[in-house]
């Protein structure tokens, strides 16, 4: 549920600006200040928010920006570049562990010795 009103929030934030005429600092300011309101409700720490604002205004600088380039594609990709690095952990290491475990060939099929045992159905 929580994740569905964020999701929502953030997409129209990214709509909003979309329906901006030109897209200058002050847009992009107001876009992300609504970004990052919906990561602060959604209890996302604030550090990690402020990394992300500070980090999407370093990657998008509008006003150095070519006149052709389509600045709005451009902080969508930015967001979701800096949204993706928030939740990926860096760690290789952990991520193999949830694949194997993920993937040890169980099935989630019981045998019957499994199931009597469990229910205790057993005669000596």
């Amino acid at each position: 549920m929580v994740l569905n009103e964020l999701g929502a929030k953030i997409t129209g934030a990214l709509a909003a600006m979309s329906n901006q005429m030109v897209i200058d600092e002050k847009v992009l300011d107001a876009c992300l200040k609504e970004i990052c309101s919906a990561l602060l409700q959604s209890d996302v720490n604030v550090r990690l928010v402020a990394g992300l604002r500070n980090n999407i205004k370093k990657r998008v600088n509008v006003e150095e920006l070519a006149a052709g380039l389509n600045k709005r594609k451009i902080i969508e990709k930015a967001v979701f570049e800096e949204l993706c690095a928030i939740l990926d952990s860096g760690n290789e290491a952990a991520a193999a562990a949830a694949a194997k475990d993920k993937d040890s060939g169980s099935k989630g099929k019981d045998s019957k010795a499994d199931k009597a045992a469990r229910f205790g159905v057993l005669k000596k």
